[in-house]
Parts: structure tokens; C-alpha cells; sequence
């Protein structure tokens, strides 16, 4: 539950971050900031829905894929689960690991078989 309640936070955060900035408008003739978001749709090019086992988070279902972004570029299909991330459940580190420089290793489940998708080291 602990995976599922740090999404929802991490997606809520980022939502209620676009309101404050739609509500404050830039001084005329400003061009408006761009800001970074930590919303995992925005993050990883793809929607991300938890998966449950017998009542117990196992991951992510992952859906919308951008055929441009992160995880399209990295190979995931629309349908693959996301149960690990460098050998971890898939939790707030990913975030952390994501925005970092080195390899990580996405272990997916698709059509009933394990797979690893691999982002190299950029």
C-alpha cells in the first residue's frame, strides 16, 4: 500500500502544483515557466495503474504509452506489468533512480513471461 499511497501523493502533488500555476499568471509580457513534473505520466512517457494479487499491490499496469517517450523509446508495450526497478519493488526510488544518470533495469511481466527492459546509462 505504501507503493500506491506515494503515487497517489507524488500525482496529487502534481496536479495541485499545475492549479497554483494556472491561478497565478505571469506579469504581462512575461512568457509563462515551464516546471518539471514528478507525475509519472509526465515522467515516463505512460500511464501507470496499480496491479493487485489476492488484495496486495504487485506492481503496475502500464497503458498510454508515448511511442516517443521514456518507456516507449525502452520498449514497454500498452499491458505490461511493472514489478521491479534495479531489483526493487516499484516505489518512490524509481523516481529518484529515473531522474538519475546510470542503466536501470525495468523487470516487466508480459504475455505470462518475465522480461528485463534496460535504459543504458546516458
Amino acid at each position: 500500500m505504501k507503493i500506491l499511497s506515494t503515487l497517489l501523493s507524488v500525482a496529487l502533488l502534481a496536479s495541485s502544483s499545475v492549479a497554483m500555476a494556472e491561478q497565478a499568471a505571469p506579469a504581462k509580457g512575461a512568457p509563462a515557466k515551464a516546471t518539471p513534473s514528478d507525475n509519472p505520466a509526465d515522467v515516463f512517457g505512460a500511464r501507470l495503474v496499480p496491479a493487485t494479487r489476492d488484495g496486495a499491490v504487485i506492481g503496475f499496469k502500464v497503458f498510454a504509452i508515448k511511442a516517443d517517450g521514456p518507456f516507449g523509446k525502452i520498449g514497454f508495450h500498452n499491458g505490461d506489468l511493472l514489478t521491479a526497478v534495479n531489483g526493487r519493488a516499484f516505489d518512490e526510488q524509481a523516481l529518484v533512480a529515473w531522474k538519475g544518470k546510470g542503466a536501470i533495469t525495468f523487470t516487466v511481466e508480459r504475455d505470462k513471461k518475465v522480461m528485463e527492459l534496460v535504459r543504458p546509462a546516458s
